[in-house]
């Protein structure tokens, strides 16, 4: 995942991530502006500090792929997730 800020007609790059699967969806905390979390394809939904470059926490929740995150509007220390699961 790469952060990237736009500025005077440029665009110049903050900060990026690394991680083991493709990204699905990723979602800013209105209430932090250096948090995001990120939905992967191994099921894994990742929380990142843009301010310090690194990964927060990570929870693998599911085998199968977390294919949308988003943050709770009004209270961001809640997520909800869409995952793939083959029941």
């Amino acid at each position: 995942m790469e952060i990237l800020k736009a500025e005077n007609d440029e665009v110049i790059g903050i900060t990026s991530f690394y991680t083991n699967d493709c990204l699905f969806d990723c979602a800013w905390c209105e209430e932090n502006e250096f948090v995001v979390a990120s939905s992967c394809g191994n099921g894994n939904i990742d929380i990142w500090n843009i301010k310090t470059g690194k990964l927060v926490i990570s929870w693998q929740e599911h085998n199968e792929e977390a294919s949308c995150v988003d943050w709770n509007r009004f209270v961001c220390i809640y997520l909800i997730l869409f995952l793939i699961s083959k029941y």
